[in-house]
C-alpha cells in the first residue's frame, strides 16, 4: 500500500469543494450515470478509486465552466481536487443506493 504525503491546503481544498453546490451536482450526475449504466466506474477511475487523468481534466473543465470561469479557476484547484470530491461523493450515492436496494442496470453487483 502506498501512502502519500498530503498538504493542509490540498485538504482544505477537497474540503471546500465537498460544499460546493457545484461539485456536489456534478458528483449526483455521475452517480445517476453510473446507476443508469451509461458510465463505468472503470472508465474513470483506478483500482484504488482515484480518478484517472482523463475524468480530472474533465472535471476541472466543467468546473469552470459552471462557475463561469476559464482556464484552471485562478490556479485554485488542483488539476485532480475536482475529480477527486467528485468521484468520492458519487461513489457515497451509488453505495448508499445499492445498501438500500434501489433496483437500477449500473447498481447490480456484477455491474460494479
Amino acid at each position: 500500500m502506498t501512502t502519500a504525503i498530503v498538504a493542509d491546503h490540498y485538504r482544505e481544498e477537497e474540503a471546500a469543494l465537498a460544499c460546493d453546490r457545484h461539485v456536489q451536482q456534478m458528483a449526483g450526475d455521475v452517480a445517476n450515470g453510473i446507476a443508469n449504466a451509461r458510465i463505468k466506474v472503470e472508465q474513470i477511475a483506478h483500482d484504488d478509486n482515484s480518478p484517472r487523468h482523463e475524468f480530472m481534466l474533465k472535471c476541472l473543465d466543467e468546473y469552470c465552466r459552471r462557475i463561469g470561469k476559464s482556464g484552471d479557476v485562478d490556479n485554485h484547484h488542483s488539476i485532480g481536487g475536482v475529480a477527486k470530491v467528485v468521484l468520492k461523493l458519487a461513489l457515497g450515492h451509488v453505495e448508499v443506493w445499492r445498501s438500500a436496494g434501489i433496483d437500477a442496470p449500473g447498481l447490480k453487483e456484477d455491474a460494479a
